[in-house]
């Protein structure tokens, strides 16, 4: 049921009409393996002035979640649901939002990173530019590529010639002028899903330069500061502290000057890349304001998990505003993406589900600094079916729907709080977590459940599993029966079965041939060329 500040909302939005023409625009940007602090808005270092505006004049979440991984932070975005829930990436048991808004008078598009079932035409979009795979190179494109339903191979030989970063604003701003140009008055729904920052690393050379040599006090300095910047922003308490740094990742001052310099360069190249994104963002929210739409466009910026750990880097002389780089950002840096956070990218804990939260909406949000209802991307479906005063489907395509479980979070756009009507579930492969806005309960890589109060230990440093067993065992039977009734997951989803595991993303210190129980394929280990291009590049 709508809550009554809601109700109230949506009658200052609404006119008495089911489908008013004052509606408003949405525009969703999802980033791509961006960690919780990368943006200027929440501690971050990197240059990002368009979101910064955005987020003062508008509102900034400071406990918002995804599912840890890309495909099913896009089905849930999409659908309201749970990704086993709503039929992984056939979303075959879901009603997406995108086609209900089509329905109801919405013009639809989409740019960028689809990586679900079939193509974004099968599932209400209009127009589309992008890719269908989980990721693509910058600047040569893949074999999925498609405009508008047909095969794109416009690619080129350098960032000059092509970006991917560039592509997505410049078909989404081509977009919107050919409904106008067509004198089509439909209020539109544009789903920006960039590819950045996910590997490969890759951007144009000026920006590249702009940030080589910046990094060079390492990755311990970047988190304390990251950490500090977000206490004075309000995002955190003064007795909050960075979550453990482990063994397995390494220290600065043990790498030689050569590894430093090469540390320094991947994350130019990463911090190149956001930069890029914010002004890509900039370019279509500058358009939107000279088209005298952007004052009743409600925007939702988020990213599909946190920062990726993965070190798989090959062809690393290879300069990163060409084709074939492949550096990945590492697990210390990854660390550093998260700040204040624990682990990454896979992970149940806050560093792997935590994501910036920025919504702006001229016509309909008051400036806030920072809203801390506890939320998650399964809210923003609910959100904007209410926000264009659409119902929810009961049945879809001939087949019965499920309510969303996810909340809609209209009621906080005053600065409310919206209390959650029941805990907020995570799984992932086998990684799982539930959530009830204090107490966290999480396993990772089947390992077994641990326990953190947020409130107070919101790193996740003090496993009170030992200690409060009642409440563990109350919410891990809880868990286990909404991943079964309402998920329903498989039981290979649902089972942590483990004494002891290690997530994704800690660097293995054996060599290829391994240990038993470690892996043989070594894939967090750095395999760097024997030279990098220097700091002048």
């Amino acid at each position: 049921m709508k809550s009554i500040l809601s109700k109230i909302l949506l009658g200052l939005i609404l006119t008495s009409s089911l489908y008013s023409e004052d509606r408003p625009n949405i525009l969703i940007v999802m980033a791509d393996d961006l960690g919780f602090s990368d943006i200027g808005c929440y501690g971050g270092e990197i240059e990002t002035p368009v979101l910064d505006s955005i987020a003062k004049n508008g509102m900034r979440f400071s406990d918002m979640s995804n599912t840890a991984k890309c495909h099913s932070s896009r089905v849930s975005l999409l659908t309201g649901l749970h990704c086993h829930q709503a039929g992984n990436i056939s979303l075959s048991k879901a009603a997406p939002f995108p086609e209900i808004l089509n329905k109801s008078g919405y013009a639809t598009a989409m740019v960028g990173k689809w990586h679900l079932s079939k193509t974004p035409h099968d599932f209400g979009f209009e127009k589309y530019f992008g890719h269908l795979s989980g990721a693509s190179p910058y600047i040569v494109g893949n074999q999925t590529f498609l405009l508008n339903g047909k095969k794109f191979n416009k690619f080129g030989k350098t960032t000059d010639e092509f970006y991917l970063t560039d592509a997505n604003t410049d078909h989404a701003i081509n977009f919107v002028r050919e409904w106008e140009e067509a004198g089509d008055k439909r209020p539109f729904l544009m789903y920006m899903a960039y590819n950045a920052p996910h590997a490969p690393l890759c951007a144009p050379e000026k920006l590249v330069r702009k940030y080589r040599g910046r990094y060079m006090a390492g990755w311990h300095k970047f988190r304390q500061d990251r950490l500090k910047r977000q206490k004075e922003l309000g995002l955190f308490d003064e007795t909050i502290e960075l979550a453990e740094w482990t063994d397995n990742q390494r220290q600065w001052d043990e790498l030689t000057e050569n590894e430093k310099s090469r540390e320094d360069y991947r994350m130019a190249i990463y911090a190149a890349m956001i930069d890029s994104l914010d002004q890509n963002i900039g370019r279509f929210v500058k358009f939107l304001k000279e088209q005298k739409q952007w004052d009743n466009t409600l925007f939702i910026f988020v990213s599909d998990n946190g920062a990726s750990p993965f070190e798989r880097s090959a062809g690393t002389t290879i300069l990163p505003w060409l084709p074939k780089t492949s550096m990945r950002t590492g697990v210390e840096w990854g660390a550093v993406c998260n700040t204040p956070f624990k682990w990454y990218k896979q992970n149940m804990h806050r560093g792997g589900v935590s994501t910036p939260g920025i919504v702006h909406w001229p016509n309909g949000i008051k400036a806030q600094k920072w809203n801390a209802t506890p939320s998650h991307l399964i809210d923003i479906a609910p959100t904007l079916l209410e926000v264009a005063g659409v119902p929810w489907p009961q049945s879809f395509k001939g087949k019965k729907i499920p309510d969303p479980v996810g909340q809609s979070l209209v009621s906080t756009f005053k600065g409310e709080t919206m209390k959650r009507t029941k805990p907020i579930y995570y799984n992932y492969s086998d990684s799982y977590a539930w959530y009830d806005g204090r107490y966290k309960l999480v396993s990772y890589r089947s390992g077994p459940w641990e326990l953190y109060d947020l409130t107070n230990d919101p790193t996740e440093k003090n496993d009170l599993a030992s200690v409060q067993t009642e409440r563990l065992s109350s919410m891990s039977d809880a868990w286990y029966e909404y991943a079964e009734k309402v998920d329903m997951a498989k039981e290979q989803y649902r089972t942590p079965r483990k004494e002891k595991s290690v997530p994704w993303g800690i660097m293995s210190k054996t060599t290829k041939k391994g240990k038993a129980g470690e892996s043989k394929k070594d894939e967090q280990t750095p395999r760097w060329g024997k030279e990098v291009p220097p700091l002048s590049l």
